[in-house]
């Protein structure tokens, strides 16, 4: 079982007009192009026909030892070719050729719509043997899902899975009193756009792991000054006598990421000290903690369903693509980043600070990348099920002592937004921890969010502001107020 390849040359071939290598197209859109033959042909009868096709595939290889081995496969078409197939000519074909000299091809021009959703099944499959429901309305309303290849061979069992987009154009002509035939093979990415704006809220959610250091060195003053003995003793032993700091290290962590989504993913820290776990003396004392690494790993999985003799086969994979955000790379050493060590200040915006995106390069297979370094959004298809969950490793440090955290999240990734896009939101803390009502049920899609809002609907300007500020002021003799207290209640 493979996948479809390109398949072409002056004998038969299939070309899009205006089409970038490795271009992705949505359902709906239309390919426009042509066939063509620039093979001296000559024949009273010719047949061209092009059609669209699209299918999910699976297959699993169980090794038994002994060189024996059992094979599971799956397949079903999402995109039916006997329904899309066209007739772009009919007629005799003359192409005529000179030795030495250019041959003209002919050329047959066609215009394919890509389907909104899948087809219906062509037979009956068990319900065991499928990751989504099996009737005709689910089936036949489903978006196609995107173009997606796994391939992971191992030890005891291979596993492959894909679903697979192409166009396949055929030439039938007669020649010498019988028929002759050809085929050209064009593969195509689909890929199904976000309809809504791109997010801004990515579902922060906040995970707490207890932080402590001890060490004189956590003293004012004593940052670079060199211990006694009895100092570096007392450290080693755990006495009561020395300094510590105790507190919890918070972390919000997006629980949605979409692809190429021009605003920064937000990702906060911040580190709330606990009198319970600090000493006494350490009480109000402030505390310097740098942030020294922070990374990010992504793993997909995968995983493939497979009829059987008595019962459906499904085998997993998983890869990682990891991403560190702190150093940056490529940088000079920056400047120690230090994390706000009290419960009355907001979190600092890692993320943001660094401008990390989902860029849609990286959700792209082209021939220079691994399969493995590919991210693609999550889906569940017929014998396909793809998913992702995100892990977080970060180390800080306080007067030379280190404090390490692993977060382990589920994670989504969503397609890019279909053809629109927002500026960074800077300075924006991302909606944490808030959640909005969703919207009412089969609400029409606006786009008024577009627009600059009318002249009478803007906001009012600085002055007014100051303005309407000193009139409510003197009506109350309030006189100044005092700033800072909202967060911290």
């Amino acid at each position: 079982m493979g996948i479809t390849v390109r398949r072409g040359g002056m004998a038969f071939d299939i070309k899009l007009e205006g089409a970038a290598p490795n271009a992705w197209y949505a359902p709906g859109d239309t390919l426009i192009g042509y066939v063509s033959r620039a093979v001296a042909t000559v024949s009273p009868s010719a047949t061209v026909k092009i059609t669209i096709c699209g299918r999910t595939k699976s297959k699993i290889v169980v090794s038994r030892g002994n060189n024996n081995r059992s094979y599971y496969r799956s397949r079903f078409d999402v995109i039916n070719e006997h329904d899309h197939q066209q007739t772009i000519y009919h007629g005799p074909l003359h192409i005529a050729t000179q030795p030495g000299a250019h041959t003209e091809p002919s050329i047959w021009p066609f215009a394919v719509e890509i389907p909104k959703h899948c087809c219906p099944l062509r037979t009956r499959v068990p319900a065991d043997e499928s990751y989504v429901p099996l009737d005709d309305f689910t089936v036949t309303t489903t978006p196609l899902p995107n173009s997606f290849h796994m391939d992971h061979p191992g030890w005891s069992s291979d596993r492959q899975g894909f679903v697979e987009y192409f166009l396949k154009a055929h030439i039938t002509f007669t020649h010498g009193g019988s028929y002759k035939t050809d085929e050209a093979f064009l593969p195509i990415n689909i890929r199904t756009g976000d309809p809504n704006p791109p997010i801004t809220d990515f579902k922060l959610r906040r995970y707490r792991h207890v932080g402590n250091a001890s060490t004189y060195k956590l003293l004012p003053g004593m940052e670079d000054a060199e211990l006694s003995f009895s100092q570096k003793r007392q450290e080693l032993m755990g006495s009561s006598k020395v300094p510590r700091l105790g507190g919890h290290m918070e972390i919000d962590i997006p629980q949605v990421l979409q692809i190429d989504n021009p605003g920064p993913v937000h990702l906060q820290l911040r580190f709330v000290p606990d009198d319970k776990l600090t000493a006494n003396g350490m009480h109000g004392v402030p505390a310097k903690i740098a942030l020294q690494s922070l990374a990010i790993t992504i793993t997909s999985w995968t995983t493939v369903l497979c009829s059987g003799s008595f019962s459906p086969h499904d085998r997993s994979d998983d890869h990682e693509a990891s991403f560190r955000l702190w150093p940056p790379r490529g940088v000079a050493p920056p400047e120690p980043l230090y994390i706000p060590c009290t419960g009355e200040w907001p979190p600092i915006d890692i993320g943001e600070r660094v401008g990390f995106r989902l860029p849609d390069y990286m959700c792209k297979r082209v021939p220079s990348r691994s399969t493995s370094d590919v991210l693609s959004p999550g889906f569940s298809t017929y014998n396909i099920k793809h998913w992702h969950t995100m892990s977080i490793k970060l180390v800080a440090v306080v007067a030379g002592r280190e404090m390490k955290m692993s977060v382990l999240g589920k994670l989504t990734i969503l397609p890019p937004a279909a053809g629109v896009s927002l500026p960074p939101q800077v300075g924006s803390n991302g909606g944490q921890e808030q959640e909005e009502a969703p919207p009412p049920p089969f609400q029409a899609r606006t786009e008024s969010w577009i627009h600059p809002p009318a002249e009478e609907d803007a906001p009012p300007s600085f002055a007014e502001v100051q303005k309407d500020d000193m009139i409510r002021k003197s009506s109350d003799g309030s006189g100044e107020e005092k700033a800072g207290k909202g967060e911290g209640k």
